[in-house]
């Protein structure tokens, strides 16, 4: 297998031994597995490491051996700069979910599953990582006139949307369409929206488990229980995700207004350029209220994601802080230490 295949960028670290390359295909516990030229390999972190790769992640390593799985493994020396990276915030901070992935399908049901306002955070998690995202309406097959629903996604969202059926093929050529060989791509949604299905329709075989929504409550049940890479013969590489039932996300004002095209336009043609959006005359976002051509609901949504992207971002700012002081401490330690030494 070559490293264009696996996705490695030709124009980029002329220096670097490629034969030390490897691209991590999945994290367990005990350890991770990857990809090189050679095969797959298992990968073992040692403890001065500090960044810990996800999948996507190009690491280098030391020269490979035989570890007590009777497996060929390497050591990580060094996590390589990400191109792009999907991360979503928990109470713990930032969570990576992916790295150097070119193309996030973001996977919604048509049934009573889809809601408009999950797509805007995950669309803005994909910006903010500086990844492409394209939304995937999975099981037409379930709903009539899915065609005008995929229209109306695409008009609101102003992104490319792919409507897909596993019972009848429909929308998976366009699928592979987005995934030329070399490229990244990767699947997230919400549990049971059909994600882990699709993967296996591409793959041509069941590499990861599926089960759907509840009847009862068009809730979904997670399947996949870790993110995982796979080759697509003749195409790219595909990475599936857990379902994610809350997505807590973070970023600023800007990248907020990103996932909203409508309100983003809107705000551009209001006559001050520090408008409010409240009381100001000549305010086009009220004027489209009061007029319909922006819905109450949509416009909630921005409210409400604006005021949890403030509020995690001082979370981050507060943890950061935390960080640099445990940092400063450290090098205070070593240089005490060193100055003890010479003494």
């Amino acid at each position: 297998m070559n490293l264009k295949t696996l996705g490695w960028p030709s124009d980029m670290h002329q220096d670097i031994d490629v034969s030390s390359l490897a691209r991590v295909t999945a994290v367990h516990r005990s350890h991770m597995r990857a990809l090189t030229e050679k095969g797959e390999i298992n990968l073992h972190i040692p403890g001065s490491l500090e960044d810990l790769p996800v999948v996507g992640d190009w690491v280098l390593t030391t020269p490979e051996f035989e570890d007590e799985q009777g497996e060929p493994a390497r050591l990580v020396k060094e996590v390589l700069t990400r191109s792009s990276i999907l991360a979503r915030w928990t109470d713990r901070g930032e969570q990576p979910m992916a790295a150097n992935v070119d193309t996030v399908f973001i996977v919604t049901s048509a049934n009573l599953d889809f809601k408009l306002n999950r797509l805007h955070r995950f669309i803005l998690l994909v910006r903010k990582g500086g990844a492409e995202p394209v939304v995937i309406l999975s099981k037409t097959d379930l709903v009539e006139n899915s065609s005008d629903l995929v229209r109306e996604i695409e008009d609101k969202l102003q992104l490319k949307v792919i409507g897909t059926s596993i019972v009848n093929d429909s929308g998976m050529a366009k699928v592979l369409e987005l995934m030329p060989e070399g490229s990244t791509s990767v699947f997230v949604g919400s549990s049971g929206v059909g994600k882990s299905s699709l993967v296996n329709r591409i793959m041509g075989e069941e590499v990861q488990l599926t089960s759907g929504i509840r009847e009862d409550d068009a809730k979904g049940r997670h399947t996949t229980t870790a993110r995982q890479m796979f080759v697509v013969d003749g195409h790219g590489l595909i990475i599936d995700t857990p379902g994610v039932r809350e997505v807590q996300i973070f970023g600023d004002a800007d990248d907020v207004v990103g996932a909203f095209p409508l309100i983003e336009e809107l705000s551009q043609q209001c006559k001050f350029s520090n408008c409010h959006h409240e009381t100001e005359p000549g305010c086009a976002i009220q004027e489209a209220l009061d007029s319909g051509a922006l819905d109450v609901g949509e416009w909630e949504s921005y409210l409400k994601l604006q005021r949890e992207a403030d509020h995690v971002k001082r979370k981050m700012d507060k943890a950061d802080m935390a960080n640099a002081k445990k940092r400063w401490k450290k090098v205070s330690r070593l240089v005490r230490e060193i100055k003890k030494s010479k003494r």
